[in-house]
């Protein structure tokens, strides 16, 4: 009777559906732990953040702006639900709003390295290369102090290169 269980239930079964081959099994668990979340705390925005990635998981759209927009009017400090939103918006092309989306996520977590390498290339694909510029720089700081912590982090060392490159860095990329 834990809705942050299910929640958290709902989130590990999108991603083994996403990443590790989980399949029909996966997305029916995410769904029917998604909901359930909901149904124990209808007003947990951590059940309505994973209700909207689960959804999204589906390409049900339509629903998922108001799981993602209800989980962030709950808790405006919710990283989860904008980083999660802006991946969502980005697949489907929306790039200002998915860029809109994981500024808020970076103000809630200024030095989580992921969500600023997403909007990097959010600023990229709509040409803004001031803001790439600076999103870039901002995003290797990030890995670097991330893999001063986890020298084992093999995604913040790819993606530190990837935005080492757009910054023009290439000999340091191709180190990292």
């Amino acid at each position: 009777n834990y809705a942050l269980a299910y929640a958290g239930l709902a989130d590990c079964s999108v991603f083994r559906a996403q990443a590790q081959g989980g399949g029909e099994e996966a997305v029916a668990q995410a769904d029917a732990s998604s909901k359930r979340a909901l149904e124990l705390d209808p007003n947990s925005a951590e059940a309505h953040s994973s209700r909207g990635l689960t959804l999204s998981h589906q390409h049900r759209y339509k629903e998922v702006d108001a799981e993602f927009q209800e989980a962030m009017r709950l808790d405006p400090t919710l990283y989860e639900a904008p980083y999660f939103y802006g991946r969502t918006l980005q697949s489907q092309g929306k790039l200002h709003e998915a860029a809109q989306m994981y500024e808020r996520a970076v103000s809630i977590r200024p030095d989580e390295y992921q969500t600023l390498s997403y909007l990097a290339m959010a600023f990229q694909s709509l040409g803004n290369k001031d803001k790439l510029i600076e999103t870039s720089a901002r995003m290797v700081k990030a890995a670097e102090r991330a893999v001063m912590l986890n020298p084992g982090d093999s995604r913040a060392f790819y993606l530190g290169a990837i935005n080492l490159e757009r910054l023009g860095e290439s000999a340091k990329a191709e180190d990292w």
